[in-house]
């Protein structure tokens, strides 16, 4: 067992995880994008973060935003590394599983990046937060294997 890889897993989805439901609750008006308590490089101004949520590449499966899509996929991977940590045997086929998934995550983010960069023009730290969380998730996830 990897328990460094384990934990990586664990620290980068909590992360992940935190920030899609920030995106989402701010996304479904369930929270305001400047609220005070939220430190202020974490808040999403109308003038970037903000507006991003609300732009085609924030839904490239269609059928939902790709933040409320990341509350599923980072609670999947937390149980990943809760049963790790917990020294329980996960199957190889599910870890491979996981493993390719992740990687394909990995690539949205990058694609995502270029689009936050070069289309939208938009510096937007909590994303780049989660796509490298996404690429933590995907190296540990191999180291698994």
């Amino acid at each position: 067992m990897d328990l460094a890889a384990y934990i990586a897993v664990l620290i980068a989805s909590l992360v992940g995880l935190v920030i899609s439901l920030y995106f989402t609750l701010v996304y479904y008006g369930k929270l305001a994008p400047d609220a005070r308590w939220i430190p202020q490089f974490c808040s999403l101004d109308d003038k970037s973060c903000a507006t991003i949520i609300h732009q085609p590449q924030a839904r490239l499966l269609k059928f939902a935003p790709n933040f409320v899509l990341g509350l599923g996929y980072y609670s999947l991977v937390i149980a990943i590394g809760v049963l790790g940590l917990a020294q329980q045997e996960l199957p190889t086929l599910f870890l491979s599983l996981m493993a390719v998934g992740s990687w394909l995550i990995v690539g949205m983010s990058v694609y995502l990046a270029y689009a936050l960069i070069k289309v939208l023009r938009v510096r937007c730290v909590l994303c780049f937060t989660s796509h490298i969380c996404n690429l933590v998730i995907a190296v540990s996830l191999l180291l698994l294997l």
